[in-house]
Order: structure tokens, then C-alpha cells, then sequence
């Protein structure tokens, strides 16, 4: 009875057969069988849910499948300075002199950012702004 034009992973443009699916790709053709004559059930044990483009309760149904897990290890503030010794600094008249470097937002190890690159704080494409610093603070 002729078929349809779908796009199907990754945009991969393929005619369907109306009868059996035909010449689907087979790591989508029966992946969410429900067959209950011929022993066949896959609602439990399928990776993803199914969904449908008519109206379809499945496709509001609460899963785990959405869930993600937000744990996260920022290093949010860093500092490392270096007081200058007095012996050093009387000759040039200072009496407090500190070198220092710092960080902010440096790093943050997260499943969320490596795998969808979402910052787990913001859920946004944007996380915070790294920024460094480099100093000296001095007092006569």
C-alpha cells in the first residue's frame, strides 16, 4: 500500500512499508514489541519508554528514565600566595608585602557536565564564569 518518509536516528531518511515494517533499521524495527499471544512483552524490561505522536498517555507517564543524577564536586575558590619574608623587605622600606594567585569556578567534576554539559547548578547551557587573579598587596 505504498509508505511514508520518516526520519529515524540520527536523521537518516527511509520509506517504511505500511505492512511489518519492511525494511526498517534493525536496532529500531520490534524494540518495543508487545506481543502477548507469542510471549512476547518488552514493557518492562525496554530501555526507553514508548512514546507516540498521536494522543498517547505514554507519553506523560512519570519514569526514572528522565532522572539524572545531579551530584557534583565544584572547586569553587582557590588561592595560593606567598608572604614575603621581613629581611627582604626592610631594605626597600615595605613592611608587608604577599604575592598571590586565585580562581574562581576552576573546576567541577559532574556526570551532567561531562556527558550533557549542563552545569548542575544553573540546569542552563551557561555555567558560572571562570575567572583568575594574579597580585601583589603591599603596606609601608
Amino acid at each position: 500500500m505504498g509508505g511514508r518518509s520518516i526520519d529515524l536516528l540520527d536523521a537518516a531518511s527511509q520509506v517504511l512499508a505500511f505492512n511489518n515494517f519492511g525494511n526498517a533499521y534493525a536496532i529500531a524495527n520490534n524494540r518495543w514489541a508487545y506481543y502477548p499471544s507469542e510471549g512476547i512483552d518488552t514493557r518492562n524490561t525496554a530501555t526507553y519508554p514508548r512514546l507516540s505522536t498521536a494522543y498517547n498517555l505514554n507519553n506523560y507517564q512519570s519514569s526514572s528514565l528522565w532522572i539524572k543524577s545531579a551530584n557534583f564536586l565544584r572547586i569553587r575558590n582557590i588561592e595560593l600566595g606567598y608572604q614575603l619574608p621581613a629581611s627582604l623587605l626592610e631594605r626597600v622600606k615595605i613592611r608587608d608585602a604577599r604575592i598571590y594567585i586565585s580562581g574562581v569556578n576552576l573546576f567541577t567534576f559532574s556526570k551532567l557536565t561531562d556527558k550533557y554539559g549542563l552545569d548542575p547548578e544553573t540546569l542552563s547551557g551557561y555555567s558560572g564564569l571562570k575567572s583568575y587573579n594574579v597580585g601583589l598587596t603591599f603596606s609601608f
